[in-house]
């Protein structure tokens, strides 16, 4: 009986461990999807068109069965994560080919939410595109095999500062993204240069690529001038916000 008692105690022991194991394995969340601590490419190129399907505005569920049908299978996601830095260790593991395809199935997942995609969307796929390490001719050809037009160019893609002059930090600023060299070769530039050169640069290319001056224009100059506009804004945003930065802790 004591034999017997202490095999039945050991059984419950292990399956206690098994689930314990499981538990560990998955991070709370509903539907059972995992959150892996260390993703492969996998799991990286699933986290970015997660990103990509949720700035859309699909709903969490919406994201993941977009993921599941670009992927064809199910593939853990980290739901939250930095686009930039995501995208950046992607180029530097994988290179330019499987960045390609990442792009492409990057714009599929985006046209699974609508063949009109709200500015945020598609700032993501610019976003993913220079940090990928590509110029915005490889989006444009992407655009062109899967044709897709944007939401209200003109008032979604221009901050307010902008026709101000540039003094504020716009619309598109966040705390991280791409290397400054990339973020300068956007607004045509080689090198660092003063914040008066920076800010008078980002007002020529602006009032030259503003939606407002293409509204007579066919439907391609106008998406084209959105995008580069989108570019631009993102681009001297991410930039100003990083000089201020630099500036505020030089002041402490």
């Amino acid at each position: 009986m004591e034999i017997l008692l202490g095999l039945a105690m050991i059984g419950g022991g292990l399956v206690i461990a098994l689930i314990v194991a499981a538990a560990m394995a998955l991070r709370p969340g509903t539907s059972g999807v995992s959150t892996p601590r260390n993703p492969g490419r996998e799991g990286i190129e699933a986290s970015i068109l997660f990103h990509v399907a949720r700035a859309g505005g699909a709903s969490r569920e919406r994201a993941l069965d977009i993921v599941r049908e670009t992927r064809r299978a199910m593939v853990p996601v980290v739901e939250e994560i930095d686009l930039a830095s995501w995208a950046e260790s992607h180029r530097a593991r994988y290179g330019p080919d499987e960045g390609k395809r990442l792009l492409e199935d990057a714009v599929r997942a985006a046209l699974l939410t609508g063949t009109r995609l709200p500015v945020t969307q598609y700032d993501a796929l610019v976003d993913l595109t220079f940090t990928l390490g590509f110029h915005s001719d490889v989006l444009s050809r992407l655009r062109a095999a899967h044709p897709f037009t944007y939401e209200d160019h003109a008032r979604r893609g221009r901050p307010r500062s902008a026709d101000r002059g540039g003094g504020a930090v716009p619309l598109f600023a966040r705390a991280s993204g791409p290397d400054r060299s990339v973020l300068l070769a956007r607004l045509g530039l080689d090198r660092e240069v003063p914040r008066s050169v920076l800010i008078s640069v980002y007002r020529g290319l602006a009032a030259r690529h503003h939606p407002d001056r293409f509204h007579n224009a066919d439907v391609s100059a106008r998406e084209e001038a959105a995008a580069r506009f989108i570019e631009i804004t993102d681009a001297y945003g991410k930039l100003m916000a990083s000089t201020d930065e630099v500036d505020r802790k030089r002041k402490v």
